[in-house]
Formats: C-alpha cells, sequence, structure tokens
C-alpha cells in the first residue's frame, strides 16, 4: 500500500481495508479506523517529499481541505457510530453493518479502477497550467471527506484524476497535492473517531513502520518512471479486488 501511495497519489489507499479485514481479520468498521491512522502517515511521508521539492498547489489543498475536513469529522464522529448494527433493505433483507460496508468499500474500488483507466489518456505532464475551476473544490472536498470517513479510504482515486483533468495540474505536482490532502483528511477521521479506545497498538506500530518505508520507496521511483504507465495496470488489479470482495460479501454471509 506504501508503495502505491508513493508513487502513484493514490489508489494505495484503497487495498488497506482489505488487507486489515480479510489478512489480519479485524471487523470492517473497526478495520476503517486503523485505515485512517494508517493512510494519514504514509499519505504525509509521501506528501513531505513532494514539498520539499515544491510539487504541490497550496492553493488547490486548501481550498479542498477546508470543507473536507470538516465533511470527515462530522461523519466519522456522528453519522458513523449513528449507523445502526442491522441495516433493512427491500424486501425485508437484513445487512449487517459490517457487511455494508464492505460492500460500499467493494463497490468504491470499482470505482477507483474505472478512475485510473478511464482518465489515464488525459493525465499527461505536458500543456498543463494551474488553476483552473477553483469554484468546484469546496464540493468535491465535501464528497471525498464523506467517503473518507465513512470508508477509510483516502479518496486519492478520486481527488488524482480530478486535480489533473479538471485543475491542470502537471501530473507530478498533482500527486504531492493529493497525498496532502489525503493525509490531513485521513488525520481529521482518525482524530474525530468514537473507537480509539479499542486500537491495538501493536497493529499500527507495523503497519505504520512497513507503510512508510513503502512510501518512501515508491516516492523514490516516481522521479524514474511515469506513474501514469503504471496506473492501467494497478487500475485492473483493484478491478479484480472489488469483484472478489463483492463475490465474498454477497454469496457468502452477507445477510442476517
Amino acid at each position: 500500500m506504501g508503495i502505491f501511495i508513493g508513487l502513484l497519489g493514490s489508489g494505495g489507499s484503497i487495498i488497506t481495508i482489505p488487507i486489515l479485514v480479510y489478512g489480519l481479520q479485524i471487523a470492517p468498521s473497526m478495520a476503517t479506523t486503523y485505515s485512517l491512522l494508517i493512510v494519514a502517515t504514509a499519505s504525509a511521508v509521501g506528501a513531505s517529499s513532494y514539498i520539499k521539492k515544491k510539487e504541490y498547489n497550496s492553493t488547490i489543498a486548501l481550498l479542498f481541505v477546508i470543507p473536507s475536513i470538516i465533511s470527515v469529522y462530522i461523519t466519522r464522529h456522528w453519522v458513523v457510530p449513528n449507523i445502526p448494527e442491522t441495516l433493512r433493505l427491500p424486501g425485508e433483507v437484513l445487512l449487517s453493518k459490517d457487511h455494508a460496508i464492505m460492500l460500499l468499500f467493494a463497490t468504491l474500488m470499482l470505482a477507483a479502477c474505472y478512475s485510473m483507466i478511464r482518465s489515464i489518456s488525459d493525465q499527461k505532464d505536458t500543456k498543463q497550467v494551474d488553476g483552473k475551476q477553483y469554484g468546484w473544490l469546496p464540493i468535491e472536498g465535501l464528497i471525498i471527506g464523506f467517503i473518507t470517513g465513512l470508508t477509510g479510504a483516502g479518496g486519492g482515486f478520486l481527488i488524482l484524476p480530478s486535480l489533473v483533468v479538471w485543475n491542470k495540474l502537471p501530473m507530478r505536482k498533482a500527486v504531492g497535492t493529493s497525498l496532502l490532502i489525503i493525509a490531513l483528511n485521513s488525520a481529521i477521521g482518525f482524530w474525530s473517531d468514537t473507537n480509539l479506545t479499542k486500537v491495538n497498538p501493536n497493529i499500527i506500530i507495523i503497519a505504520l513502520l512497513f507503510t512508510s518505508m513503502g512510501v518512501l520507496g515508491g516516492s523514490y521511483f516516481n522521479s524514474k518512471v511515469q506513474p501514469a504507465k503504471l496506473k492501467p495496470a494497478f487500475g485492473w488489479f483493484i478491478f479484480a479486488m472489488g469483484l472478489l470482495i463483492l463475490f465474498k460479501e454477497l454469496t457468502i454471509t452477507p445477510i442476517l
């Protein structure tokens, strides 16, 4: 996950929840708490190298982050704790909160796949000019904040394409700005979480150590390869994982 975040500036956090849930057998609602801290730390480590190289846009980050962190805080502090443990769907289907989280997450993974593959032709480092379509940034921030708070994902798969396509940022500057936004969003989400008393520090320490190493490695190779060429392959990988999660959650034990 760290390597993908450092290299691509997005997408890496989308595999954090599956790793925590299926690899470490952590309940999805608790996994979102761990994910927020892991993603915040990994993104902050990755963003630091771009900030040093001045490969970020502070104006865009500010316009995006202010409404986004408000949305994250409200979602994490009030919305998520008040989601009932059992959801009643049409047709008298009862769905547990944890299964609902994983089904939503799988849907987001498919959206991430589409975003990475569909927008790749537009993501070029040439003929790009900073500072277009600023008016949409607060709205984008509110939406990403809600997604981050609800699922524990950083939302980079939506942030990065919008920065490149809508705001006309060069690819590397878009990556740096995306990482900065993700770090702030996820940190606020973790800070406002109501599950903090249940966190296992051993899991946090080990995850942060290896994720940070991965981010540093990914950031190093970012200057040596063209991330745009890697995004389609990673997009198809995310697509396959999303389908597997949907299959598992819908066919094994999705309803009560």
